[in-house]
């Protein structure tokens, strides 16, 4: 039987846009933007222009040691010189893209929103959630990916010398999966050291999971013993602090690496006919992170970067003149207002060397 008190899913349109007189209180599932972790392991940085270039600096003769009679200087002798020293450098080029989400609001609908729930402001929270989620689907298609990472990838079982799945992580000694996690990250994280030449330190680095992933990890023996004997089992017994991993079972920091849960959702079909609250809204949502694959990235110092400026972050976000840039419009003939949230970017896996995709970390 139908809730009674739930009247029919309706927009607010030329022909329903009219709202009756309300209590004031709306049932909203509204993300705020400061909620979604995307921006905890990307970097922005604006881009002067639409078009724009990145370098990519060789890494190797930095840190190139053959053998120490090259640099050797006898007294009398000629000072060594060699020219084989020089930086090798390479141009890579982006395009940002430009992206427009819109609504548009009878004026009338406006006037009568503010005698009950704020018509406006909730359209275009509705749009930055849009924009947002669709940035944090494009970044997490990039990661997931293990085509973009050249070397820095590897399943879970080579990583950790055929320990198994996370799932499967045990905290006994004498399992064939004894700490199947830790060994796989600590390996990621070797390999990391050795492609940046020790230049991305282990606080640089963070690992990045889905709530799938998170909860098959959290369920397995080696993730609850780690906790249960560790030091973070006596603060959340005695503290009432929010631990913002406590819902998956699992700490903020796992074998020294901050552990963020990557819980975007998307909905990936059109709106219904008949709208979209309670028993009519959409089946197809998922989150926008893969269950299968776990990723390293780095991510030293702040969100915002510098254009032209060094950096190492893994993936950098390059955007030009908008980023959930809201806009409104009145269309004074037609008494109506368009609502709109412009971003211009582009997502790139600029530092694939100072991070890691773990693939089947699951089964």
């Amino acid at each position: 039987m139908a809730n009674p008190a739930i009247g029919t899913p309706r927009y607010l349109s030329a022909t329903n846009g009219i709202l009756p007189e309300a209590t004031g209180q709306a049932i909203s599932y509204i993300r705020r933007p400061d909620k979604f972790k995307v921006n905890q392991y990307t970097q922005l940085i604006e881009s002067p222009g639409t078009i724009g270039i990145y370098y990519i600096i060789d890494r190797d003769t930095p840190a190139r040691f053959v053998n120490d009679a090259e640099s050797a200087w006898e007294d009398g002798g000629e000072r060594p010189v060699t020219n084989a020293n020089g930086l090798v450098f390479a141009e890579a080029n982006f395009t940002t893209l430009r992206r427009n989400y819109a609504t548009m609001l009878g004026n009338q609908a406006i006037a009568m929103g503010s005698k009950g729930w704020k018509v406006m402001e909730h359209h275009v929270g509705s749009l930055v959630q849009q924009e947002i989620t669709a940035r944090t689907n494009r970044v997490c298609s990039l990661i997931d990916t293990a085509a973009n990472w050249g070397n820095n990838t590897a399943d879970a079982n080579t990583l950790n010398n055929g320990a198994g799945t996370w799932d499967l992580a045990s905290d006994d000694p004498a399992s064939a999966n004894y700490n199947a996690i830790k060994r796989s990250l600590m390996e990621a994280v070797r390999r990391i050291t050795l492609a940046t030449n020790a230049t991305v330190g282990f606080n640089d680095l963070q690992l990045v999971i889905s709530p799938g992933l998170a909860e098959s990890m959290g369920n397995s023996a080696e993730i609850h013993n780690y906790l249960r004997n560790g030091p973070y089992s006596r603060p959340r017994l005695e503290s009432k602090e929010d631990y913002v991993n406590d819902r998956w079972g699992l700490p903020a920091t796992l074998y020294g690496l901050p552990l963020v849960v990557e819980d975007t959702v998307k909905v990936t079909d059109r709106p219904a006919a008949g709208g979209g609250t309670g028993a009519s809204a959409s089946s197809n949502r998922v989150f926008a992170k893969a269950d299968k694959t776990a990723v390293i990235l780095s991510r030293p110092g702040s969100l915002d970067g510098e254009y032209g400026a060094p950096s190492f972050s893994t993936v950098q976000v390059y955007w030009h003149e908008y980023l959930a840039a809201v806009y409104t419009f009145q269309d004074q003939k037609n008494a109506r207002t368009e609502l709109h949230v412009t971003s211009q970017y582009v997502e790139i896996l600029a530092a694939p060397e100072s991070g890691f995709c773990i693939t089947n970390a699951t089964a």
